[in-house]
């Protein structure tokens, strides 16, 4: 009875927020991975709460929330599904000189991009990149599958010692 009120536990944690590792690059100068976190699990467009990782060896600092900078349009949404993004797409802020990045899905050309800006005239960079997302499995299913594996086992187990029985004829 505790391993299955453990798996109800386990189920009911899990429909919080889901981690991504992602990585992008433009295959010449440009690298940037990490693990970001939605608010749910993506299955339709969900919230990213929060990210962590390095664009060139440059730490990123965070999620810049919606509003806060009027030189991107940007929504912080995430979808499972590809493209993932959209052309609003994700604002992060990233340590050094680098500041807001904006990584976006343009359907017009197919392709994602890191998009910044600078105070200074003529610092816009938009670098095309190559985008993974992968899925973290939360640790529910590492759980859930355990207990599977155990009621097989113990099953297995059970069903050994019945035909033990049986053949003995002390069943």
């Amino acid at each position: 009875m505790a391993i299955m009120a453990v798996a109800a536990m386990l189920l009911a944690t899990s429909a919080r927020a889901d981690l991504w590792t992602w990585g992008y690059t433009n295959g010449s100068d440009l690298t940037a991975s990490g693990t970001f976190t939605t608010a749910g699990d993506a299955s339709s467009p969900e919230s990213i709460t929060g990210i962590t990782g390095t664009r060139n060896g440059d730490a990123i600092l965070g999620v810049v929330p919606l509003g806060t900078d009027g030189g991107f349009i940007y929504d912080n949404m995430f979808s499972a599904a590809s493209p993932h993004f959209n052309l609003s797409g994700l604002l992060f802020d990233v340590a050094g000189p680098t500041g807001h990045v904006n990584l976006y899905f343009d359907s017009g050309d197919s392709t994602w991009h890191d998009w910044t800006y600078s105070a200074i005239p003529g610092a816009v960079t938009d670098h095309a990149v190559r985008l993974t997302v992968q899925h973290v499995p939360e640790p529910g299913s590492f759980a859930l599958f355990g207990l599977g594996v155990i009621g097989l086992l113990t099953s297995r187990r059970k069903g050994t010692k019945d035909s033990l029985s049986e053949s003995l004829g002390t069943a």
